[in-house]
């Protein structure tokens, strides 16, 4: 009966291939689709496989060094770099990249590679993985290594809703980036402390997102009129961003009593830079806009002196044209 089963598994995958090029795969697929011929080599499931974003590649074309009969074993890893140079490129770069140091057997284990993040032959496409059911698992995939980060995330306010299926809530690569994952320490770090708030604008300014989940919108056009935004734009790596107020995995909404930013704690969060912050900080406007419902006081400072402003600039082209005129004038013979 189990002969049966792999014969028919054979069938499918080679009519899912179904050209002269995977002809090989069927080949192949005879020691490693399992049962008795395999003798102990790794067992490839032929309908996952066929299912995978390679379902038009042959073995051979990963595993060049399988041509020769019999082959190596084990077999050398993959380079995915031969096709995904670009990716590649990346995440040889990345923090990942940096930290894999080739161990004796040729084989990198000290930091996620490609397949320890996307897995051998059930490959997905990247549609796949950031839509649907996929996006649950990319915080899963990097539990495997990051376990202490990942069970805060799960609590947080992030984690929670794309657990329940809100594909417009983040997960770990919207924060930090797929391949190009940098230190917080890197300037171009999508979280390193300068470029926080625009990390965090990419969903929190989008107003179809916030209109969906009832956020509030301009988040970060707010925090740029503040005086930590503009000290933050002007390089000052220690001012406080999105993450010092908010958290970084530990996110919670502003009613939940663990949260950074509940009433009862902004007193000791603020003590974090200001030494001595009184719990009357609890009554503060953050994110204060400059109109007229929001702060009329702040609208009517802001428009006195945009008026004072252009009236001064106005003043100063007139007195230059009549200098230059009363000058022309002299000149005149």
């Amino acid at each position: 009966m189990k002969s049966l089963v792999r014969v028919a598994l054979l069938v499918t995958a080679a009519a899912t291939w179904g050209t002269s090029a995977h002809a090989a795969n069927v080949d192949c697929l005879g020691c490693h689709a399992g049962g008795p011929a395999a003798k102990g080599a790794p067992v490839v499931d032929p309908l996952r496989l066929a299912g995978s974003a390679h379902a038009g590649l042959g073995c051979l074309e990963c595993h060049p060094q399988a041509a020769a009969n019999p082959h190596p074993r084990p077999l050398p890893p993959v380079a995915c770099q031969s096709c995904h140079d670009r990716q590649g490129s990346a995440l040889a770069l990345s923090v990942h990249g940096l930290r894999r140091p080739e161990a004796p057997d040729g084989v990198n284990r000290a930091a996620a590679g490609c397949t320890d993040c996307h897995g051998t032959h059930g490959v997905r496409s990247t549609e796949a993985i950031q839509s649907g059911p996929g996006r649950t698992e990319v915080a899963a995939f990097c539990a495997r290594c990051h376990e202490r980060v990942a069970a805060v995330y799960r609590e947080s306010v992030h984690g929670k809703a794309v657990a329940s299926g809100i594909e417009d809530a983040p997960t770990c690569t919207n924060c930090h980036g797929e391949h190009v994952v940098a230190a917080t320490s890197e300037p171009g770090s999508k979280v390193a402390a300068r470029n926080i708030p625009r990390t965090c604008a990419a969903c929190h300014d989008q107003e179809k997102v916030a209109s969906r989940l009832g956020l509030p919108v301009r988040r970060l056009a707010t925090y740029l009129d503040s005086y930590h935004g503009v000290v933050n734009q002007h390089g000052e790596a220690a001012v406080a961003n999105c993450a010092s107020c908010h958290g970084v995995h530990d996110i919670r909404p502003a009613a939940d009593p663990q949260s950074s930013i509940h009433p009862d704690n902004l007193g000791r969060t603020c003590g974090t830079c200001h030494p001595g912050a009184q719990r009357g900080l609890a009554g503060a406007r953050i994110h204060v806009e400059a109109d007229p419902k929001s702060s009329l006081g702040m609208y009517v400072v802001r428009v006195f002196y945009t008026g004072l402003i252009g009236v001064l600039m106005v003043g100063f082209v007139a007195y230059m044209g009549i200098e230059l005129y009363g000058t022309w004038r002299r000149r005149k013979p």
